[in-house]
């Protein structure tokens, strides 16, 4: 609840932290999964999803990192970041489908409603989509 309804992206220092470790905790792999990180790389021209696990996975990710941990000026990155978060946390984009009893779909319903509540856009567009599943033999 508090990453839709707390999140703050102003924070340049925070950011910069986070990134460090994340950029420094991949380097080191690098060096223990080398030969991980080699054969991802090769096949990554072999389809799009050994692209895209290169890309978000792999040595373009350590690099793509590193690059963003060793800018001065991260205001163009935390308005890129809130610019998806206005997208990605806002519930009139949301669907959400929930598996339950039916003797469990009233009280399931009404805590989904709750925390659609208090996030940011309409609970009602976010519970369009909700499938029932009853497990009774």
């Amino acid at each position: 609840e508090d990453v839709f309804s707390e999140l703050d992206l102003q924070d340049e220092e925070r950011l910069r932290t986070l990134v460090s470790m994340v950029a420094s905790s991949m380097a080191m792999t690098v060096a223990n999964s080398g030969h991980n990180f080699a054969m991802t790389a090769s096949s990554s021209s072999l389809s799009p999803a050994a692209m895209m696990s290169e890309q978000f996975g792999g040595l373009r990710q350590v690099r793509f990192l590193k690059e963003i941990a060793e800018k001065t000026d991260l205001s163009e990155v935390l308005q890129k970041l809130t610019s998806i978060a206005i997208h990605v946390l806002d519930t009139s984009c949301v669907r959400c489908s929930i598996n339950t009893t039916s003797d469990q779909i009233d009280i399931v319903s009404k805590a989904m409603d709750g925390f659609l509540d208090t996030i940011p856009g309409s609970a009602s567009d976010a519970m369009e989509f909700l499938q029932e599943v009853d497990h009774t033999p």
